[in-house]
C-alpha cells in the first residue's frame, strides 16, 4: 500500500502540468493548441483557431552535420460567426530550440521568413510561414477566413545534428477582422498560445500508471 500514493500523486501531477512548449525528436510526433486573438493588444471575444502540427520527417546528414525537419500545420479559423461577419488567419510563427537555420513553405501560405515578428504588442518570433514575401506582418491576402481549414508544409534546417527540438511561443496573425457586435472593421490582431502534446503519449502514460496502481491495490 506505500507505493500506491507516490503513483497516484505522478499521475495526478503529470496530467494537471501544462507545457509551456512541445518537443519533437522523430517523424510521427505531433502537438496540438487553441489559439485566440487580439485587437490593438485587448483580447477579443470569439476569435479563435486551432493548430495541428505533425512530423512527417526528421533527418540528420552526419556528412554535413545538419538536421532537416518537415512539419505539416494543420489550421483552422474556428472563429465565432454570431461575433464577427469577417476574420482572417493570414500567418502562423513559433520559436525553436535550438534556434532555426533556415526553413520554407508550401501550401497554404508560400513563404517563411526567419527571424520575424507579429505585431500588437506579440514580439518577435524566430520564423514564420506567410504569404508575404520579407516579414511576417501580413497584407499580401490569402490565409484561411472564417470556418475555413488548410495545411502549411514548412521544412525547418538546422546546421547541426540536433536530436530535439522545443516549439514554443506559438502565435497567429488576424486580418480583415470585421465585428458589428464589438463595432470593429477592417482590423488586424494576433492571437498567442503555448502547444499541447497531443494525447497518444500522455494518455498512454496515464493509462499505464492506473493499471500498475489498479494491480497494487489488487496485490497483482
Amino acid at each position: 500500500m506505500k507505493l500506491i500514493a507516490p503513483i497516484a500523486l505522478a499521475l495526478a501531477v503529470f496530467v494537471a502540468a501544462p507545457a509551456s512548449a512541445a518537443t519533437i525528436s522523430q517523424a510521427g510526433d505531433s502537438f496540438s493548441a487553441t489559439l485566440g486573438g487580439n485587437v490593438n493588444g485587448s483580447a477579443v471575444p470569439g476569435l479563435t483557431a486551432t493548430a495541428m502540427f505533425v512530423v512527417s520527417s526528421y533527418t540528420q546528414d552526419l556528412s554535413t552535420g545538419s538536421t532537416q525537419i518537415v512539419v505539416d500545420i494543420t489550421l483552422s479559423n474556428t472563429s465565432d460567426a454570431n461575433i464577427w461577419q469577417s476574420t482572417r488567419l493570414s500567418a502562423v510563427g513559433f520559436d525553436t530550440s535550438p534556434l532555426i537555420s533556415n526553413a520554407t513553405a508550401s501550401g497554404l501560405f508560400g513563404n517563411a521568413v526567419i527571424g520575424g515578428a507579429f505585431p500588437n504588442g506579440f514580439g518577435s518570433i524566430d520564423v514564420c510561414a506567410t504569404n508575404n514575401n520579407n516579414n511576417c506582418q501580413g497584407g499580401q491576402g490569402g490565409g484561411l477566413d472564417l470556418g475555413q481549414t488548410g495545411t502549411v508544409t514548412m521544412t525547418l534546417g538546422f546546421d547541426s545534428l540536433v536530436n530535439s527540438v522545443d516549439i514554443s511561443n506559438l502565435g497567429i496573425r488576424w486580418q480583415s477582422l470585421d465585428s458589428s457586435t464589438l463595432g470593429i472593421s477592417g482590423a488586424s490582431g494576433t492571437g498567442g498560445s503555448n502547444p499541447i502534446p497531443e494525447p497518444s503519449a500522455a494518455l498512454a502514460f496515464g493509462i499505464g500508471l492506473v493499471i500498475i496502481t489498479a494491480r497494487l491495490r489488487r496485490g497483482f
